[in-house]
């Protein structure tokens, strides 16, 4: 099992709370808490669910998803099986830098509302971009990102830079704490403050949602859009990010997703959500999401959905 997991306070890392990676767990809890700064985690294999207190179901976490806690939110963390790799972060983006007996507030403490003893102090470097982020990031509680590979790159930078004791590695970890952030600024600002998409995506995004069930192709979609295949195809990965057929694998999971929540058989769900056959769809959720079909709704009611 490969672990590795950074506690605060680290003196060279006066902005991250805690640092961690886990690839193989078995499966635990971890009791309701809160952190001082935004928390980040990253699911890049597996599942998970996170509760956020005082109210709602626990919310399920599979391959390339993010979730991400404000500063002070109450929230636990589940593992539901050994096959999982995982990152956290928590970053302090104030002014000051909080110190407590522990980056996070013991379930204890919460139970018996025991005051918890904390300090403040200013870091020696402003970092002043990464508190602008933090200072303007739309999130008041906490937020679940559903299929953001991108996040991927930059917690396995910040992984193997924070265990190297190389020449100017703080520079490096911060670039990386600035681009996490950035990322969730993108994916957290509301729809009508990004750049809008033009109608010919949008119209074949829309096509792609409401038609994921049908044997779609560039060329079909093309002529949906009235345009030239290589013009679609360079446009559509310009304005959203995601090349065509990584948007129709993603709207087929989750149309999978949704059947597999309303109890439909795996095999009528591979036909409903577009896939040729049951093997490909179960080799393509399972690479997806990090499960069988046939074990998402085990973890969904694990998870108390």
């Amino acid at each position: 099992m490969g672990y590795y997991l950074v506690e605060y306070p680290v003196p060279q890392f006066p902005r991250i709370t805690h640092f961690g990676y886990c690839d193989g767990e078995p499966g635990r809890n971890i009791g309701e808490h809160h952190h001082l700064g935004y928390e980040l985690v990253y699911v890049k294999r597996g599942s998970a669910h996170i509760k956020v207190f005082p109210a709602g179901a626990p919310i399920l976490c599979t391959a390339d998803d993010a979730f991400v806690t404000a500063p002070h939110v109450s929230h636990s963390f589940g593992i539901h099986h050994v096959d999982i790799c995982y990152y956290w972060v928590g970053i302090q983006t104030d002014t000051s830098v909080g110190i407590t007996s522990d980056h996070r507030i013991p379930p204890h403490h919460l139970i018996s509302r025991r005051p918890v003893s904390s300090r403040y102090l200013i870091p020696d470097h402003d970092y002043p971009e990464l508190l602008k982020l933090g200072s303007t990031l739309p999130l008041d509680s906490f937020a679940l990102l559903r299929n953001v590979p991108e996040f991927h790159a930059p917690f396995e930078a910040l992984l193997r830079e924070i265990e190297s004791a190389k020449h100017l590695r703080l520079f490096l970890i911060y670039s990386k704490l600035l681009e996490l952030m950035a990322l969730l600024h993108r994916r957290l600002l509301p729809e009508n403050e990004r750049t809008p998409r033009s109608e010919i995506v949008q119209a074949v995004a829309d096509h792609v949602r409401t038609h994921c069930d049908e044997q779609l192709s560039l060329e079909r979609l093309a002529e949906v859009a009235g345009v030239s295949s290589s013009h679609l195809s360079r446009r559509f990965a310009r304005e959203t990010g995601h090349n065509l057929s990584e948007y129709i694998r993603s709207c087929r999971i989750d149309r999978a997703k949704e059947l597999l929540l309303r109890g439909v058989p795996v095999g009528d769900v591979a036909a409903r959500s577009g896939f040729a056959s049951i093997y490909s769809f179960s080799t393509v959720f399972k690479r997806e999401v990090g499960c069988a079909p046939s074990g998402y709704r085990g973890l969904l009611a694990a998870a108390g959905k």
